[in-house]
């Protein structure tokens, strides 16, 4: 299975990679604003600012392949456009343009700096459209993955609350002295082995995302102690108690159920499957 950390490297090295476009087109337009606007402007100080453009780009290269690789396992769709966007004539171009804006400044030509500077700028803006079109497909994938096995286990668990609710409405009339007592133990237990199945399978979710919340595994666990504690009463033929620990497990398994459905609404909103920045 995907681990869960590994789900939140990628989507940590995806925001980097949008999140130093961003700095980098904002930059980029202030400088090209300079250029602009001012004509008696320090030229070695605007080629200082794009040569520090220059080493951002390349860190931003660098986190790009960082990032459709980390991605790759989990969606291969948004891996490959942005291994595409990284190897683009596009990338290449902004790269030349903020290059050669900085030659230009060097040699005090403000004209042609802000020509380059300006299609330098206009690069990186499309750049960061298409990150952000890419880094939202990725979150649709990992969300919607994740949120398809939020659905298998809640489901699962709704067949084991019906089961423990058609037991607990059975067992309503039933006496110390009936004849059924074993045979209810023995539909008990067969529903605590189903939720101990349910259990391993909560766990191995739990190894893939943080939206397990530590209050979903409180309420399992607290259903399965009422499950036990009714077949030992069952057994020593205690029905009264017994009963209500069958109700306190069908009260833990709904309670379950909700906290998982809210957990699945919680990842969907946040855009992330990892719930690791939750």
């Amino acid at each position: 299975f995907i681990d869960m950390f590994e789900v939140a490297l990628a989507e940590q090295k995806m925001d980097e990679v949008v999140k130093r476009l961003e700095k980098m087109v904002e930059e980029q337009a202030s400088i090209v604003d300079e250029l602009k606007q001012d004509e008696n402007l320090d030229m070695t100080v605007m080629a200082s600012r794009e040569r520090r453009q220059e080493e951002s780009f390349k860190v931003l290269e660098q986190t790009m392949d960082e990032a459709a690789a980390a991605m790759e396992k989990l969606s291969q769709d948004a891996s490959q456009k942005l291994s595409a966007l990284a190897e683009s004539e596009l990338t290449e171009a902004t790269s030349a343009d903020l290059n050669e804006a900085r030659n230009e400044m060097q040699s005090q030509n403000q004209s042609s700096a802000s020509q380059a500077a300006g299609e330098a700028s206009s690069g990186l803006e499309e750049m960061l459209d298409i990150a952000q079109a890419i880094q939202s497909d990725f979150q649709e994938d990992t969300v919607d993955e994740m949120l398809r096995k939020f659905l298998g286990l809640i489901r699962n668990l709704l067949f084991i609350s019906q089961s423990q609710e058609e037991l607990v409405v059975e067992t309503q009339g039933l006496r110390s002295r009936s004849p059924r007592l074993l045979d209810t133990a023995v539909q008990q237990d067969r529903i605590l082995r189903e939720n101990q199945q349910f259990m391993v399978q909560l766990t191995e979710l739990s190894r893939q995302t943080f939206h397990i919340s530590p209050e979903i595994a409180s309420a399992i666990g607290k259903t399965k102690i009422a499950m036990d504690r009714a077949i030992a009463k069952l057994e020593q033929k205690q029905t009264s108690s017994a009963k209500t620990q069958m109700s306190k497990a069908l009260q833990g398994l709904n309670q379950t159920a909700y906290l998982l459905l809210e957990s699945a609404d919680q990842m969907q909103m946040s855009g992330s499957g990892s719930g690791f920045a939750q």
